[in-house]
């Protein structure tokens, strides 16, 4: 029985001293690929909980002069954790799913939607005619401030067209997501819509690149 004792007591000690162990979360905030944030106020969150929508705070911190920034929080529970920014005097989520209990460097971290450039190829199985019209997802407000472009057929095969500035970055993001999808939705006038996924890389050096389908 005295061991026994001694045995449950070691393991509450044990126990006790895991619970309250220490993590630290750190990377750096960047406000495009090429900037960081500097001295913007930033919070750490224990994902949803049943009992406490919104998650709690547990850790409340700043970006230093180049962007990079340290946060120190206590084991509490297994629950995932919520990075965040507070500006405009509101906060605002930028990464999700982070996981809870294990030191971590997230790297870049960008709370900003990233811009990026798009080239949108044609496969064309049926060049219809000169009486038909493609009409196609717009991205490029800047260019054509319009939801949708129209091209007129008949279609060939090839580069249809070329889209900068894209911006359509969606927050928060998921932990260790180099990626994002987006869709391009076009259809031929008169038919049903159609939509082709692709995904973007976060800070990619090359152009993106998606193909659609006339059939």
């Amino acid at each position: 029985m005295r061991y026994l004792i001694i045995y449950i007591s070691i393991m509450l000690i044990l126990l006790s001293a895991c619970k309250d162990k220490s993590f630290v979360l750190e990377g750096r905030l960047m406000k495009d690929c090429d900037t960081p944030e500097a001295n913007m106020e930033m919070f750490l969150k224990r994902n949803y909980l049943l009992k406490q929508k919104g998650g709690e705070i547990i850790s409340e911190f700043k970006s230093d002069e180049n962007g990079y920034f340290r946060a120190l929080y206590v084991r509490k529970n297994r629950t995932n954790l919520r990075l965040g920014v507070h500006y405009d005097d509101k906060n605002h989520m930028v990464l999700n799913y982070i996981p809870n209990n294990e030191n971590l460097n997230l790297g870049n971290v960008y709370y900003f939607p990233i811009t990026t450039s798009i080239i949108i190829h044609l496969d064309v199985k049926n060049s219809y005619t000169s009486n038909d019209t493609l009409l196609y997802r717009n991205y490029d407000y800047s260019e054509y401030p319009s939801l949708e472009k129209r091209k007129a057929g008949p279609f060939q095969s090839g580069v249809l067209d070329t889209m900068n500035n894209v911006n359509q970055m969606n927050f928060p993001q998921s932990y260790n997501d180099s990626t994002y999808e987006l869709s391009i939705r076009y259809h031929i006038e008169g038919q049903d819509y159609k939509d082709q996924y692709f995904d973007v890389e976060v800070c990619g050096d090359e152009y993106n690149h998606v193909t659609l389908t006339i059939e």
